[in-house]
């Protein structure tokens, strides 16, 4: 065994030589001469077809071969709480017998696709607008749908009925229904087992309803229990209500009252209220609004209904607001805003309240595009993008945060949501990629890229494709700020520039070209990436938004031939004057290199506490020298005064192992 005596150490040094290549690569050298660093994937998600208009053609049965391109599309798609079922309905224009339209099944990976207009009653008024939203229950075993039966020649009733899956079993729901179209908007609990029916008169009563499955409809509260201007021409009246949504969990039922008809800029008469079963009722906050939303279907809530979204409109002058409230306390944290003359954004929570689904406008000059916001972070992540197809109906998320479904139209057809698409915002190493092409790698051959004039740096994307790589149409990068295509202030053009066109976006290339080292090898690649200059004040604002150094987010889409698409995301730094690596962790006696990146020459280099650690420049490398156990923050400037910060911590030495001494008899 090797022993160490006294106080004699052996010193190891270490040093990091970068090439003079890497050293310069932000000045704009070739990429062959430099380092490549490989780019942390921070987000990846598949979206993939699960279901096109072929899938769903060979009805109506007097006219089943009317497959044109515009004649079908998928519409009011959800899934079942535990992701395994999806549930959609389908329509079927200019047939012979006229506008059909069916719900349909399907397994969440595709399979088992399952008519089941068999719901519909034999009397249903019409399979194009005689049936109202659907519902499944978490488990994919049931779902619901509220329909309108003739009697007599006119609409007699509307009713909820059932159909198990995938036995095909129908029937009512509920014992009694709703006279003539009245109660059209209804919700469930997460086990199906009990209704909200939203708002209804029933002629005694006008209030709002639930009702436990195969049971009578159960009065919750009726308005007139509610607050109420004698002043208004409609006191407590129930077209002053609006059902806005329900929790899956604890039975609170969400709605909005205005007590007062006339509503003004400076008159503001309505609010969200919830109320439990027993007709225990309260607003969320002590404010009322000019105006107040809708709700949404897919969640106004959390489950648990502890916390619910709160869309509004202050007065007729003020933007459109959505918080998130605390239904118990009434705190509120803003998520999201569009200005008073807008397509406000459509929102809902997830079920486990941690994040809430945003698409349409946002801010000033912004766009949702299928935002994931975090409400614990902060954080947001576009889901959808400006370069995949637009989207249509998109459905609710499933309960663990990760699935959720999407119609859009295909290639050839604009007029029509004609594929239905599952997104898989956190795939799992093979989730999906049987399917969708695959991101594998990210690299760049700069850790930052330097906002001069001629620099620029080489991306590539290395990507795979089970059905090989010739099926794979395109690869595009593109840009984000803070995890958003559009964010919500006035940015203008994104602060990357790409010199062919300068669309805010390029193509990535296995063709030998744009840097490209060797064609179809899947290594797409492109080899002009820097940074926007000029007009800081205008259209290229983000570097007057953020001050350098700081990162950008960078997109990665693969599309491949069967219109799957994967999206993966990372970050580029943009600096003036940067440094690899960032962070030293040294002993006393050792010796490092730092490399510089930058176009400022000459450099110079101070240590905050020179005792710990002590270090020179040579041309465009910091050599680093640790003296004694501390912390020392080395600062390197350029020419123009830019600055970036090295912190080295210098470690005591650890004494090394020593051997185990057995004493014996």
């Amino acid at each position: 065994m090797q022993t160490i005596s006294g106080s004699r150490w052996s010193i190891l040094v270490f040093a990091i030589w970068l090439s003079a290549g890497l050293a310069v690569v932000a000045a704009g050298s070739s990429p062959a001469l430099a380092a490549w660093y490989s780019k942390t994937v921070e987000h990846k998600q598949t979206n993939t077809v699960i279901l096109d208009r072929e899938d769903i053609k060979g009805w109506p049965e007097n006219d089943p071969d009317h497959m044109y391109s515009n004649d079908r599309q998928f519409t009011g798609v959800t899934v079942s709480g535990g992701g395994t079922k999806v549930l959609f309905s389908a329509c079927a224009y200019y047939t012979a017998g006229g506008t059909e339209c069916r719900p349909f099944v399907v397994n969440s990976n595709s399979t088992g696709l399952q008519d089941a207009s068999a719901v519909f009653p034999a009397d249903l008024v019409s399979r194009s607008w005689g049936w109202g939203n659907m519902r499944i229950n978490d488990a994919g075993s049931r779902f619901f749908v509220k329909v309108q039966r003739y009697e007599y020649g006119v609409i007699d009733e509307t009713q909820v009925n059932y159909f198990d899956i995938p036995a095909g079993t129908v029937g009512r729901a509920q014992a009694d229904g709703f006279v003539g179209n009245g109660g059209w908007w209804f919700n469930i609990n997460a086990t199906g087992s009990r209704f909200y029916d939203g708002k209804y008169d029933n002629g005694p009563s006008e209030g709002f309803w639930y009702t436990n499955f195969g049971g009578s409809k159960t009065l919750i509260f009726d308005v007139a229990s509610l607050p109420c201007d004698p002043a208004s021409v409609l006191c407590d009246d129930l077209n002053l209500a609006a059902f806005l949504g329900s929790s899956a969990q604890n039975d609170r039922t969400f709605f909005r009252w205005t007590h007062k008809l006339d509503k003004t800029s400076t008159g503001n008469r309505s609010a969200m209220w919830v109320s439990d079963l027993a007709g225990n009722k309260h607003r969320l906050t002590n404010k009322e609004h000019y105006w107040v939303w809708d709700g949404d279907w897919r969640g106004v809530s959390n489950g648990a209904g502890s916390k619910a979204l709160y869309g509004r409109t202050h007065t007729s002058d003020d933007p459109y607001q959505v918080f998130v409230v605390d239904v118990e306390s009434g705190s509120e944290q803003l998520v999201t805003w569009s200005p008073p003359v807008s397509n406000y954004p459509d929102t809902f929570m997830t079920r486990s309240g941690r994040y809430v689904l945003a698409a349409g406008e946002s801010g000033d000059y912004g766009f949702h595009y299928q935002t994931l916001i975090d409400l614990d972070t902060g954080t947001e992540r576009d889901t959808w993008s400006w370069f995949l197809p637009p989207f249509w109906e998109v459905s609710n998320i499933t309960n663990d945060d990760r699935y959720y479904y999407v119609t859009t139209p295909p290639p050839d057809s604009t007029a029509y949501a004609q594929l239905l698409y599952r997104v898989d915002t956190a795939p799992t190493a093979n989730a999906d990629f049987a399917q969708a092409p695959n991101v594998t790698a990210i690299q760049c051959n700069a850790p930052a890229l330097i906002h001069a004039d001629g620099v620029t740096v080489t991306f590539t994307a290395q990507v795979a494709d089970a059905q090989g790589l010739s099926n794979i149409d395109w690869v595009n990068l593109s840009v984000l700020v803070d995890g958003r295509e559009a964010p919500p202030w006035s940015m203008g053009r994104v602060p990357l520039a790409f010199p062919a066109g300068d669309p805010g976006s390029t193509r990535l290339y296995d063709d030998g070209t744009h840097g490209d080292a060797v064609a179809g090898d899947g290594i797409f690649t492109f080899d002009a990436v820097a940074t926007r200059k000029g007009d800081y004040e205008g259209f290229n604002t983000w570097y007057s938004h953020f001050s350098l150094p700081h990162d950008v987010g960078i997109r990665i889409i693969a599309k491949d031939k069967d219109q799957n698409y994967t999206i993966a995301d990372t970050r580029l730094t943009v600096a003036y004057i940067y440094s690899q690596p960032r962070a030293l962790s040294m002993e006393p006696g050792e010796s490092r290199q730092v490399a510089i990146f930058g176009v400022g020459a000459p450099y110079a280099v101070t240590s905050s506490n020179p005792n710990v650690a002590r270090a020179t420049v040579s041309e465009t490398r910091v050599n680093v020298t640790a003296l004694r156990p501390g912390r020392a923050t080395l600062t390197i400037q350029d020419a123009s005064s830019n600055t970036v910060p090295v912190t080295v911590t210098v470690n005591s030495r650890s004494m090394p192992a020593l051997p185990l001494l057995l004493l014996t008899d």
